[in-house]
């Protein structure tokens, strides 16, 4: 698993599974992938507010909207 801190402290990562994980002082949020055997990676915080993952079983790297 790998873990990025977002531009407003939030913490971002990937589940072993399918899905992006962001964490903040109010709870966790799990953001489903629509590609189930995606397994998502590696995550990199964007300075905008979003996040770059990629998508190891995929083949794939893909970007989130910036979080509001």
């Amino acid at each position: 698993m790998v873990i990025t801190t977002g531009p407003d402290g939030s913490l971002w990562c990937t589940s072993r599974s399918d899905a992006l994980v962001r964490i903040t002082d109010d709870g966790v949020t799990e953001f489903p992938l629509p590609d189930r055997t995606a397994r998502p990676h590696a995550v990199a915080a964007d300075p905008a507010g979003g996040c770059w993952f990629t998508e190891w079983g995929a083949w794939w790297c893909a970007k989130t909207e910036p979080w509001r």
